[in-house]
């Protein structure tokens, strides 16, 4: 490399800093670059000293657009247990990893509710989830974890870097290979299902049981990983934990599926089941307790975790139970 070349490096890498810190500069925190809707709720639970925190993705609180009682999981726990205040922290595809991120954030700003609640939603260690785009939260963890003025101020210079796009394009998304168990069947843009609103087949309904549930989930897998942190660090910090494996509409599978549906899902159940047990936690395990009818389909052609009301009282029933031992009257 001659010195020529070298300087021309160094001249482009000073510009570059000279871009970032400029950046920097100009632009000054507000709403948009410190912080996210359900970060800002969190914080006035904080305020208000809520005793149970309930993480969630959409399968705690979506309804049927006809259903005469829209309540979500964590509104039923609520009047269950009215001597304690429960909030709620939900969005869409929000699984283990944030669910880390909130808990190290809670950690951090020095609150100290009496349970948090965090589901298991089987289908969130799939490819379709756990890979797709849409779904990584690059931003919001960065608050989580860097919420305060001095790093909030570089939002806008990591942004025009592109800091926060998913580490994986959606070409490359497509290309993923889904797996029934340890076996390849094909690629997310063969099993993904945006198509099968409008072409359903029975078909189709076969292949998106696999791609949603029947892949393998070994212990390296990121999501069990960030499980296991936030298991640790609530338990290090003495914060009661109550994590529960959402139910899924397993009649569907082994209609379609047969007895293989149940042995490869049974199997990724005791893995997380075991994995929490070695750390002292025993998981709530509602995997199986509900038949089809309770459940939702989206566009009514495609199965998933949603609950129709009767489902989602059973849950909160459920829950109540199992936390009324560990909660003071």
């Amino acid at each position: 490399m001659n010195i020529s070349f070298k300087r021309f490096i160094l001249k482009m890498l000073l510009f570059l800093l000279f871009i970032f810190l400029g950046q920097a500069i100009i632009v000054q925190p507000n709403s948009e670059n410190t912080s996210f809707p359900e970060k800002d709720l969190l914080d006035k639970y904080f305020d208000q000293k809520t005793e149970i925190i309930y993480f969630g993705d959409s399968s705690v609180y979506y309804s049927w657009e006809e259903d005469n009682d829209k309540r979500s999981i964590p509104d039923r726990l609520r009047e269950l247990i009215n001597n304690h205040s429960v909030g709620e922290i939900y969005y869409p595809a929000f699984s283990t990893e944030i669910y880390q991120a909130f808990c190290e954030y809670i950690i951090k700003k020095g609150m100290h509710p009496l349970m948090i609640i965090i589901p298991i939603n089987l289908r969130s260690f799939s490819a379709g989830w756990d890979l797709k785009p849409d779904y990584q939260f690059k931003k919001e963890k960065y608050f989580l974890k860097h919420g305060n003025p001095i790093s909030t101020i570089f939002y806008q210079p990591l942004t025009i870097f592109r800091f926060f796009q998913p580490d994986i394009s959606s070409a490359q998304y497509d290309q993923t290979l889904v797996y029934d168990g340890d076996r390849a069947v094909g690629t997310i843009k063969e099993y993904d299902y945006p198509n099968y609103y409008t072409a359903w087949s029975e078909k189709c309904l076969k292949n998106i049981m696999v791609f949603q549930y029947m892949n393998s989930i070994p212990e390296n897998h990121r999501k069990i990983k960030a499980m296991m942190a936030t298991a640790r660090i609530l338990k290090e910090n003495h914060i009661k934990v109550l994590f529960y494996i959402t139910p899924i509409d397993y009649q569907t599978g082994v209609k379609y599926l047969g007895n293989h549906f149940m042995d490869r899902v049974s199997a990724n159940e005791t893995s997380i089941k075991s994995l929490l047990v070695k750390e002292g936690i025993e998981p709530l395990d509602l995997l199986f307790a509900l038949p089809t009818e309770d459940f939702y389909w989206d566009q009514g052609k495609i199965p998933c975790e949603h609950l129709y009301p009767m489902g989602k009282q059973y849950v909160a029933q459920q829950l109540a139970n199992r936390m009324k031992g560990d909660l003071p009257p």
